[in-house]
């Protein structure tokens, strides 16, 4: 799931509310929610542009292999997530977004640029994977994030990000059998490691030294100030002593 930084950028501001009010009987109840609302919404058979309270989305079909209940399931998805996540980190993020379904053959499931969601349909047509429509809200939440070009943002942090916000507001990804990882990795990999390691290891520190710390990188990264010297001031400890107590409390997480 690439995420391009691009002049034009794209990801969050800031709000102080915290990402953990989102309850998991909320959580549930948008499930069945959504759910329910495909037995009446079937409509991406063909190109379509559905507005919905303020915000657009154009989806465009190149590959009518794949099911329309996944396409249903990927708009209902991004009507319900992305709105909220916008409001939460960045609500000067476009409202208008275009997803295109294609069939091209390539090396990762999704990208985001500018405004554009790419789905890479291969992916997502085989068992469990076709579950994964939670894809969107990782992709989705690079378009609210809105980075500038600044060599000053580390690649690994926008991603751990986008799978931080992906834990909290995805609402299949068990389902589909994205979790974060329960064990290191035998590479030595640390917190450049991206994606779900380095989301995991945001959830830690914003549970167990700084809540809101996310939303600060965040903030940081699309005003191009990020610096590591931020994990000291805002933890009293660099980023390496965060891992190293990571690390030692690591099989403990979520329970400390």
């Amino acid at each position: 799931m690439n995420f391009k930084i691009n002049t034009k950028s794209f990801l969050f501001s800031i709000l102080l509310v915290p990402l953990f009010s989102i309850s998991k009987e909320e959580k549930n109840g948008n499930h069945n929610r959504i759910k329910a609302n495909l037995a009446t919404n079937n409509f991406i058979e063909k190109d379509s542009v559905i507005i919905k309270n303020g915000y657009q989305l154009t989806v465009r079909n190149s590959d009518p292999k794949l099911s329309n209940e996944f396409k249903n399931n990927i708009a209902e998805r991004f009507f319900d997530a992305y709105p909220k996540m916008l409001e939460h980190f960045n609500p000067k993020a476009t409202k208008s977004v275009i997803i295109i379904f294609s069939d091209a053959d390539t090396d990762h499931p999704a990208h985001a640029i500018n405004n554009e969601i790419t789905v890479f349909t291969k992916f997502f047509t085989k068992p469990v994977r076709d579950k994964d429509i939670d894809v969107i809200v990782h992709e989705g939440f690079h378009l609210i994030q809105a980075y500038p070009e600044s060599k000053n943002t580390p690649g690994w942090l926008v991603e751990g990000i986008a799978d931080y916000v992906r834990e909290i507001y995805g609402l299949s990804n068990a389902e589909s059998g994205w979790v974060l990882p329960g064990t290191l990795d035998d590479k030595g990999n640390k917190y450049q490691a991206s994606y779900r390691t380095t989301a995991r290891f945001l959830l830690w520190v914003d549970k167990n030294f700084k809540r809101g710390i996310v939303e600060i990188l965040d903030d940081k990264c699309r005003t191009g100030t990020y610096t590591s010297e931020i994990w000291k001031k805002e933890t009293n400890k660099t980023i390496d002593e965060l891992w190293d107590d990571y690390v030692k409390n690591y099989n403990k997480f979520p329970n400390n």
